[in-house]
């Protein structure tokens, strides 16, 4: 009987961002498209003889250890199925926190998926969804482990095909709250009436440009400068750009401040969460 396993848990981004109004729950409608890409965390779950959980990671912040998601995901599923499921949870972060690539959603899926697998609790990918949907919107989604369109407040999942191009992802170190993001788009349209916030692909853009102006200087002064054209992720604070020539790319990195971070990544079809 295996006593534990590991699983790659995969960045996303959004090629596109449409935010519907509030729903009575809570929720905001959202249409958008999410891709997966080959930037991973790494979760690995084992048996123990306690009845709860403990977390450990590279990242030794407290908050992170005693306010994650994937312990939420651990009372969710135990108390789904009224068994104990001592177990320990290693997470190995790669992923930018607060950067608008999913990396906590990302994580909680795998959690779920990984003790159903470890524990041979047979529940379905349905039933693991409509207990990630509970957590957080983007959880479906990572569960379901495709590229797909995405709506409603993020469980009706549409696959798609992956796109094919290289992808230069940036981090600016800022770390974006999702929740004051949504209450500034909220703010907006509450003046704004139903006029709409943004032309740009993404409709927490100009909220993110107005709250951190140096970041979208950069990007903006970039752009004139290379052939180049950036948009946030989720509601950020990563962006990203598809580009070709190599040459090019590798010149505009060079200007990249030294305490942001890049990435070079490429798309994919299918998420490490489906081989469990």
């Amino acid at each position: 009987m295996s006593l534990s396993n590991s699983t790659f848990s995969p960045a996303k981004i959004n090629l596109f961002l449409k935010v519907d109004k509030k729903r009575s729950d809570g929720f905001h409608n959202i249409e958008s498209r999410f891709q997966l890409i080959n930037l991973f965390d790494e979760i690995t779950i084992k048996k123990t003889n306690n009845k709860n959980i403990s977390l450990r990671s590279n990242v030794k912040d407290k908050s992170f250890l005693n306010k994650n998601i994937i312990l939420d995901a651990f009372f969710k599923l135990q108390k789904a199925v009224d068994e104990d499921l001592g177990c320990e949870v290693a997470v190995i972060k790669n992923i930018p926190m607060g950067a608008g690539l999913g990396g906590g959603s990302s994580n909680a899926a795998s959690t779920l998926v990984g003790l159903n697998d470890l524990f041979k609790l047979n529940l379905s990918r349905t039933e693991l969804t409509q207990l990630g949907a509970e957590l957080g919107a983007d959880i479906p989604f990572f569960i379901n482990g495709e590229n797909a369109d995405v709506s409603g407040f993020g469980e009706i999942l549409s696959p798609c095909d992956s796109i094919n191009s290289k992808i230069l992802l940036i981090y600016p170190n800022i770390h974006v709250s999702t929740k004051e993001m949504f209450d500034e788009l909220q703010a907006q349209r509450r003046i704004q009436g139903d006029k709409k916030i943004s032309e740009k692909h993404n409709d927490f853009q100009d909220i993110f440009n107005k709250k951190f102006p140096v970041i979208s200087n950069f990007f903006s002064q970039s752009e004139k400068e290379f052939n180049l054209e950036f948009a946030i992720t989720g509601t950020g604070s990563s962006h990203f750009c598809f580009y070709k020539n190599e040459l090019e790319i590798s010149e505009f990195v060079k200007k990249i401040p030294n305490n942001w971070r890049f990435f070079n990544v490429e798309p994919l079809q299918y998420s490490p969460i489906n081989d469990n």
